[in-house]
C-alpha cells in the first residue's frame, strides 16, 4: 500500500504548505481562527465542549482530528467543515 503522507521538514515557519503535514496545517488554521476571534484555548474548549489539551495538541499538529470534532470546531467558528479544510 502506498504511503501518501507528506514528508515533513523542520517547521521553522518558512516551509511551504506543500511540505507540512496536513495535521500541522490544520492546526495552524485552527490557531489562526481562534486568535483572530480573541479566544484563548480555554475559552474555545469551554465554548465548544472540548478539552483544552486536545485543542493544544490539534494546533500543534500532534493529534489527528475526527470528523465529529472537525464539525464542532468548524461550526464554532461559523464556517463549514469544507471551508475549514479549504486550501490547507
Amino acid at each position: 500500500m502506498p504511503d501518501y503522507r507528506v514528508k515533513t521538514t523542520v517547521d521553522d515557519g518558512g516551509v511551504s504548505s506543500g511540505e507540512k503535514d496536513i495535521c500541522v496545517r490544520l492546526g495552524q488554521r485552527i490557531r489562526k481562527l481562534r486568535t483572530k476571534r480573541g479566544w484563548s484555548q480555554t475559552y474555545m474548549a469551554v465554548h465548544l465542549g472540548l478539552d483544552r489539551s486536545y485543542i493544544s495538541d490539534l494546533e500543534g499538529g500532534k493529534r489527528e482530528i475526527c470528523i465529529r470534532n472537525l464539525e464542532v470546531i468548524a461550526l464554532g467558528f461559523g464556517v463549514t467543515p469544507a471551508q475549514l479544510l479549504s486550501k490547507i
